[in-house]
This record gives C-alpha cells, structure tokens and sequence, in this order.
C-alpha cells in the first residue's frame, strides 16, 4: 500500500507540474527592449553605475535581457503569486490585473468597483516591477520614459486623457527628482537627473541654493518650455538640448474643474531618521524642490495659480557604494514612479488616473470629463 501511495502522490506532481508548465505558457511575453524607436527608451529603468547619492554620473544600459545584476529584476512565479491570492485562476493570479488597485479583483459586479483601496507594500513592490517587464504593455501600450542616461538629459511626456490607455515609468532613482502635474484634462511628467541639473562646487559636492543659471536653464526653463540659447557651465556636464514639451498650461489652468495637483518626488539628506522624513528640514535640495522652492514658484507661475496643490513626496535614496542596498535596485518599488490612466477602468466606461510613487498611492477622486477634441497637446 506504501508503494501504491508513493506512486500515486508522484503521479499527482507529475500532473500538477504539467498542468503549471501550461498555464506559464501561455503568459503573455512583452518586453520593454522590443520598442520601435530607440529614442523612447527609458534608460532610468537600467541600473546605471552612480556615484553616492547622486542619480545621474554617468551609466550603462544592457538592451537585451535582465543580465549581470543590471535592470529590474524578474520574479519567480511563486514570488509573484503570494501577494495577489484572490479567486482567479491561476493563470489570471499571475498576470496582474490592470484594475487591481481600482477594481476589486475577480469581481464583475459594477457596485464593487473602487479605487479608495490602496495597494499593500507588497503588492506595489510586485506591480512596479513587473509593468517593467511588460505584464501590462498588451493593455496600456508600451511605458513612456522620462530619462536617459547616456546623456542624462530630461526628457518630458505630456498625455490628454482620450480615448487610449497609457502609462508613464521611470525607475532606479536614487538622488534625481521626478515632477507630475495631473489634472482631470491630461497629465506632464519628468525626471530630473541629480548632479547634471543640479551642478557641482569646486569640491565636488552637489549644488543645492537659489539662483544658479545653471539650474535656471536646465530645469526651470525646461518646466516652461523655453529655449536655451547660451548655456552656462554647472561644474558637472555640459548642457544637453532637452527632449518634450514644457507644462502646457492649457491642460492644468482651469481652477474650477480640473483639480490640478503637482506631486514632487525628491530625495531627503542621508541620515534621515525614518520618523523625520516629512521635515521639510531635511529635503536635500529644499531651495529648488521644496515646498516654497523654485521649481514650485515656476509652475505655479506657469499655471497662473499662487496657490497650486503641492504634494511632496520625500525619499531615503538608495545608496549604492553599500552593497545591500545597491542589490535592491530593481527588484521593489523603491525609487520607482509609474503613472497609469485607464479610459474604462471599471469596465462601464469610467476614466481614471492612478499614481503609483513607490509604494504611495494617488488617484482621481471623481469623474473625469469626456475628451477634448479641440485642444492639441504639444509633445
């Protein structure tokens, strides 16, 4: 009878694992390196060789595959299972639903939909990675980026909300700030490299005050959509002509209906205590992407609003002259912003935003507006 048993339980495996071996394939097989243009590729989302706390010396990007460390790093099966344990099949637990963090997974029940659930930690750790790895490209088309690494440029997307899904992904930030302007018209979206926008002393250190030209021109002007005709030097890197559009006020300016909100993702000084993090004190560059620093001055101008919703989104760069933590890049959601918008996100034909800013959410709060077939949006 034992052996009767242990032939059973070994026929048992064997059908389970042909059964798994089957729903893998047919998974989907998207990959972010697979795009047309070249120019598009998000360099930010490969792990470039930085030096201590800066995002932005200098880096690599492998074009073909997840190899030697570098990239976002895929996650086995069970990994990615564990935190998405719903009633769906197995097929469907391993791929992620696109409204799993506004439509309750599984359900077809319209009364059930709700985008007031936040995701958990480990849930946005799985879900950043593997939209990088494509698992959502076949719905929201390929990522839009934001940066480049070969030259450290800012590149800008600037999306109206239509009739189209899209996403907008930058990752591996570990001293850089990102900048996202939403309102219920469209949304401008940009990643700023830390020591080419900010510039360095004689020592070496990274600028942080009020009034350089230097950061005039590659960051303030660049918000504004500006040409620059005479570059001044930063002490880091020549400058490099931008690619995008400045903010296109024609999206944000309508105080009455379009609840603009601008979200600063920016790094605190290292030895921040974690409960200390929300201290405007210890923002890094506090003078240019604090709350009253300049780059809230210049699109506040831009929008013609004194007053614009400033959200601040402050965090502890990975540092990775530390091998422990340089080992994390990629693999959770740290130092990751991936913005989503989703014109049937409850499958009755609502339109909503989402705002994933490592693990913090942010979304819509009511409904928005049916598309503009009259405003042309520069990009």
């Amino acid at each position: 009878m034992a052996v009767r048993s242990l032939w059973g339980v070994a026929a048992l495996l064997c059908v389970a694992f042909l059964i798994a071996f089957a729903d893998a394939s047919v998974l989907p097989r998207h990959s972010l390196f697979a795009r047309q243009n070249p120019e598009e590729f998000d360099y930010a989302l490969c792990q470039p060789q930085c030096e201590q706390g800066s995002c932005g010396t200098g880096g690599w990007c492998p074009v073909f595959g997840f190899s030697g460390g570098t990239g976002l790093v895929r996650r086995s099966v069970d990994e990615f299972e564990e935190p998405y344990k719903t009633s769906l099949s197995n097929v469907e637990a391993r791929n992620l639903s696109r409204r799993l963090f506004t439509w309750e997974a599984g359900s077809q029940d319209p009364a059930k939909a709700s985008n007031k659930k936040p995701p958990t930690k480990r849930q946005a750790d799985a879900y950043h990675v593997d939209v990088f790895a494509g698992e959502e490209h076949g719905y929201y088309g390929d990522t839009k980026g934001v940066a480049d690494s070969q030259n450290e440029r800012p590149i800008s997307q600037q999306e109206a909300f239509g009739n189209t899904p899209f996403q907008i992904m930058t990752s591996n930030m570990h001293g850089c700030t990102a900048v996202v302007v939403v309102s219920t018209r469209g949304v401008w979206m940009t990643h700023f490299w830390e020591s080419y926008s900010n510039g360095k002393d004689e020592e070496g250190n990274n600028l942080v005050h009020r009034g350089d030209p230097a950061f005039n021109q590659r960051v303030l002007m660049f918000l504004r959509g500006q040409t620059v005709t005479n570059p001044v030097p930063n002490g880091y890197k020549d400058y490099v002509k931008p690619t995008g559009p400045g903010i296109n006020p024609n999206l944000f300016n309508n105080r009455d209906t379009d609840q603009t909100e601008v979200f600063i993702y920016t790094p605190v000084k290292y030895g921040t205590r974690k409960q200390d993090m929300n201290k405007v004190s210890n923002l890094k560059y506090l003078e240019r992407y604090g709350p009253n620093g300049e780059v809230r001055d210049t699109i506040a101008d831009i929008l013609g609003d004194s007053r614009p919703r400033i959200t601040m989104v402050p965090y502890m760069p990975l540092n990775t002259n530390i091998p422990a933590e340089a080992a994390q890049m990629g693999t959770n959601a740290r130092g990751s912003i991936l913005f989503q918008y989703d014109p049937n996100a409850d499958g009755n034909g609502r339109r909503r935003w989402r705002l994933l800013i490592e693990d913090k959410f942010y979304y819509n709060k009511g409904d928005l507006p049916a598309p503009s077939v009259d405003l042309e949006v520069p990009r």
